[in-house]
Order: C-alpha cells, then structure tokens, then sequence
C-alpha cells in the first residue's frame, strides 16, 4: 500500500494534527472523513512504523494511521511538521469506524491495543508477536543480523 500523501497532508491541516498525538490524529480524521467526507470502506490502524532516516538510521515506533482504497492515509507523518519517504508500516490490528468510537465513547482513550479487556488479550498477544517476527525479518534483511 502506498500513502496518499496529498490527502494525509490536506486532512493533516484540518486536524491539527500534533506529532506524538498519533492516536488521536488519526481518529479526528477517520471521524472526518467518514462522518463529512461519507468515507465507508475505511479503517484505523494500530500498529508500528520503521522510518529510516539518511545513513540507514531506523527508528520502530508505535504508530496509528488509515486505511482506505488501498491506500494509506498518515496525517501525523505528513503533516507538515514532519514528512518521511522512508516510512515502512506494520499492522498489529485494524478496526472499523463503529469500533473505535465505541471503544473511544466507551473508554475515552486510545489506543484500543492496549486498554482492550481481558477476553480480547490473547488475539492482541498474537498480533503481536506476529508483528515482532516481521520486524526482526525486516531488521534482519535490510541491515543484517547483529
């Protein structure tokens, strides 16, 4: 999936979005997009970033953007404070509209992944440890094994 960079960066402005704020970020504007914009196939993701600066300096960090028309939509790193080329994603879980504001209405904070309750705990441990095999596989095969 590519990120549509023009919408991130538009949506970005509208938002306000803040650097370390992803969470929210990202849903002020899947809340946007869907409730003004009549988006339907859309989704919040919840999961890590490697973004890899000038002399192959990676950093993971957790992160939370869209999905949408097989595209990604990242208004925290496009946001104008900040725009990487060099961004790689990995999903730990994705949710629809109904589920995040649920959860948001429900619990008043994000991210979902870590204040799900103990009947989802084991998926979350699986997505997880899914998600850390593909770090160490990307890790591993663009710097070499340490």
């Amino acid at each position: 999936m590519m990120v549509n960079e023009q919408l991130s960066s538009a949506l970005s402005k509208i938002v306000v979005a803040h650097f370390w704020n992803y969470y929210i970020n990202s849903f002020q504007a899947l809340r946007l997009l869907v409730e003004h914009k009549g988006y339907e196939n859309i989704h919040y993701v919840e999961g890590w970033v490697v973004v890899t600066f000038a002399d192959n300096f990676a950093v993971p960090t957790e992160h939370a953007w869209l999905e949408a028309d097989d595209e990604i939509i990242d208004v925290t790193y496009y946001s104008g404070h900040l725009v990487h080329n060099n961004v790689d994603y990995f999903v730990a879980n994705r949710y629809d509209y109904d589920q995040v504001t649920k959860h948001f209405k429900d619990v008043g904070i994000l991210p979902i992944t870590q204040h799900r309750d103990a009947n989802n705990h084991k998926a979350m441990s699986a997505s997880l440890s899914v998600v850390g095999v593909d770090l160490n596989s990307y890790f591993d095969s663009k710097y070499g094994k340490i």
